[in-house]
C-alpha cells in the first residue's frame, strides 16, 4: 500500500496534469455557450474577447481526483466526507451561479444568496465549525456563513488581473496546508493539495497574456473551497490566534476588500458598485505591467503568509512579541502605501482623525462662548455697543474679526478684514431699512477652524436677529408714545377742555409678539 505522502504528491501532479489539458476544452465549451469577457471599461485590462472557463477546469479536476483517491485509498490518506461533500455540493451551487454570472450576469443580491445557500449546505452535509469561543450553536452557524462570505466575496473581488487570483489561492491553500499539518488535522491536507496542483495547472494558461479567465466559477469556488479549509483546519486548534488564518492566507484579498468597503463608503456611493481602484489597478497605473503585479503581490502575500504560520506556531508570549513587531512595520506600511497608491480617501480620513480631539475642544469653546453673548445681549443698548462687545469676544474663540455688518457697505465689509484670512458673513435675516450680516474672520487651517467659524456665525445668529428685532419694536414703541405725548400737548395748547376725553388711541401688541410675528415674517 503506498504511504500518505506518495498518495498526495501523486494527487497533486494528477490535478495539475488534468485540470492544465482540461483549460482547452472547458474554454470552446465557453466560447460556444458564451462566457466571453469582453473588454470595454476601464477595469478591464485585457483587449481581445477572453473565455471565462477556468473554474469549470479547475472544479471538475479536482472532483476526479477526490473521488479516485477517495475510492482508491480509502485507509491510507486521511479523508473526512462530509468535509469532501461540502466542498463539493456548495462548491457545485456557486460554480453554477458563477457560470451564470459569467454568461449574462446576475444581481448582487442574487450572488449573495447563492453564497449563503452553499454555507448552509456545507452545514447540512456535516461540516461543523467548532469554535471552542463559541457557545451558542445558532451564534457558531451565523458566525460560520459569515466567515464563507467574507473570505468567498474578498477571494472574488482580487480577480480584476492575469494570473493574480489563481496566484493567491496558491499561497492561502499551502498556507492552510502547512498550519493545519502543524496542527495535526490532516485530513485538510488532501482538498488542499489536489486544489493547489489544479490551479498551478490552470495558471500556465492565465498569466499574461492569458487565454482563459478564472471567471465568477472559478474565483466563486476557489474562495470558498479556501474558507472552508482555513476554517476547519485552524479552528481546531482551539486557539484565538487561528482567527487570523484566512487574513495570513488571503492577505492582499482581505486587505484589499477592506479597503474598497472603506473607500466606497467615504466616497458615499453603493458597496457593490465596481470600480478601477483596487490594489492591483493602482500599481499597474504606476507603470508596472501585469507580471510585474503578480509578481510584486506574491512575494509580500509569501512573507506575510510566513509571518502569520509563525506567529500562530509559536508560544504565547512569542506570538505577542510577533504580533507587536508586525504592527509596527505594517502600520507605517499601510500609510506609505495609501499615499503611493494615491488612496486619497485614507489620507483625508487620517487628516481628520488626527485632528478630531483639537477640532471637538474648539467647539466646545465655540458653543460656550456664543452661550456668553447670547446672555449678555440682554444688557447691550445699541448697535455701536454691541460691534464693540463683540470685537472683544472674537479673540476668546481665536478670532481676528467678530462684528456685525451692513452688507451693503463694502468698506464696511472687507475694509477692516486682516489680509490672508479666512472670512465668512452669514446675512441676518432680519426686517430693517439695511441687510445686515455677522462677520467671521480669521486666520485658520481648513480642517480645524472653518468649522467653528461657521459655527459661531450660525450659533450666534437667532440671538442677534431677535435681539435687532426687539430694539426695532422698542423704538416704533418709543416712538408712538413721543407722538402721544405730542399730541396731548397740543390739545392742551390750544385750550382744549381737559374734561372732554382724549381720542382714543390706537391699541399698542405686546412687544413679544410683535418680535415673534417680525422674525416669523423674515
Amino acid at each position: 500500500m503506498l504511504s500518505f505522502p506518495v498518495w498526495l504528491a501523486g494527487a497533486f501532479l494528477l490535478s495539475l496534469v488534468f485540470a492544465g489539458s482540461l483549460v482547452p476544452l472547458t474554454s470552446a465549451f465557453a466560447r460556444r455557450v458564451g462566457m466571453i469577457d469582453t473588454p470595454g471599461d476601464a477595469r478591464r485590462i485585457h483587449h481581445l474577447p477572453t473565455p471565462r472557463a477556468g473554474g469549470m477546469a479547475i472544479f471538475v479536476a479536482a472532483a476526479v481526483l477526490l473521488g479516485f483517491v477517495e475510492l482508491r485509498a480509502p485507509g491510507a490518506v486521511p479523508i473526512d466526507r462530509n468535509l469532501l461533500a461540502a466542498l463539493l455540493g456548495g462548491g457545485g451551487i456557486l460554480l453554477l451561479v458563477g457560470m451564470l454570472d459569467d454568461r449574462r450576469g446576475v444581481r448582487p443580491r442574487t450572488k449573495l444568496a447563492g453564497q449563503v445557500l452553499a454555507a448552509l449546505a456545507a452545514l447540512a452535509l456535516g461540516v461543523q465549525p467548532d469554535m471552542p469561543w463559541v457557545t451558542h450553536p445558532a451564534l457558531d452557524g451565523l458566525l460560520f456563513v459569515g466567515w464563507v462570505l467574507a473570505v468567498t466575496n474578498a477571494f472574488n473581488l482580487i480577480d480584476g488581473m492575469d494570473g493574480l487570483a489563481a496566484s493567491m489561492g496558491i499561497v492561502a491553500l499551502v498556507t492552510v496546508g502547512v498550519y493545519c499539518t502543524q496542527l495535526g488535522n490532516t485530513h485538510v491536507l488532501l482538498p488542499a493539495v489536489v486544489l493547489t496542483g489544479a490551479l498551478i495547472g490552470f495558471l500556465r494558461h492565465n498569466l499574461a497574456p492569458a487565454s482563459v479567465f478564472l471567471g465568477d466559477s472559478g474565483s466563486l469556488f476557489v474562495g470558498y473551497v479556501i474558507a472552508l479549509l482555513s476554517l476547519e483546519g485552524a479552528a481546531r486548534d482551539g486557539a484565538a490566534v487561528s482567527l487570523l488564518m484566512p487574513i495570513c492566507a488571503l492577505p492582499v484579498p482581505v486587505l484589499d476588500t477592506v479597503a474598497a468597503i472603506v473607500r466606497r463608503w467615504l466616497r458615499h456611493v453603493p458597496l457593490s458598485s465596481p470600480d478601477a481602484r483596487h490594489i492591483h489597478h493602482r500599481l499597474g497605473s504606476l507603470g508596472y505591467g501585469p507580471r510585474g503585479v503578480v509578481t510584486m503581490l506574491f512575494v509580500i502575500s509569501c512573507a506575510i503568509a510566513a509571518f502569520g504560520i509563525v506567529a500562530g506556531l509559536a508560544s504565547r508570549e512569542a506570538s505577542l512579541a510577533v504580533g507587536i513587531f508586525g504592527a509596527l512595520v505594517m502600520v507605517p506600511a499601510l500609510l506609505y502605501g495609501s499615499s503611493r497608491l494615491a488612496y486619497h480617501e485614507f489620507n483625508e480620513a487620517v487628516n481628520l482623525l488626527l485632528v478630531a480631539p483639537k477640532r471637538a475642544r474648539l467647539v466646545i469653546r465655540a458653543q460656550i462662548v456664543v452661550r456668553d453673548i447670547a446672555h449678555e445681549l440682554a444688557s447691550i443698548a445699541d448697535e455701536d455697543s454691541l460691534r464693540r462687545h463683540l470685537a472683544t469676544r472674537g479673540p476668546a474663540l481665536g478670532l481676528e474679526r467678530l462684528d456685525v455688518v451692513d452688507l451693503e457697505d463694502r468698506v464696511q465689509v472687507v475694509g477692516t478684514t486682516p489680509p490672508g484670512a479666512l472670512t465668512l458673513v452669514l446675512p441676518l435675516a432680519v426686517a430693517s431699512p439695511r441687510r445686515c450680516g455677522i462677520l467671521v474672520s480669521g486666520r485658520c487651517r481648513p480642517l480645524v477652524d472653518s468649522g467653528v467659524a461657521e459655527r459661531v456665525a450660525r450659533g450666534l445668529a437667532p440671538h442677534v436677529e431677535r435681539w435687532m428685532a426687539e430694539r426695532a419694536v422698542n423704538e416704533e414703541l418709543a416712538a408712538a408714545a413721543g407722538r402721544a405725548g405730542r399730541a396731548v400737548a397740543e390739545r392742551t395748547h390750544l385750550g382744549t377742555r381737559t374734561d372732554d376725553p382724549p381720542p382714543a388711541a390706537d391699541p399698542q401688541p405686546h412687544p413679544e409678539r410683535v418680535v415673534a410675528k417680525r422674525l416669523a415674517r423674515v
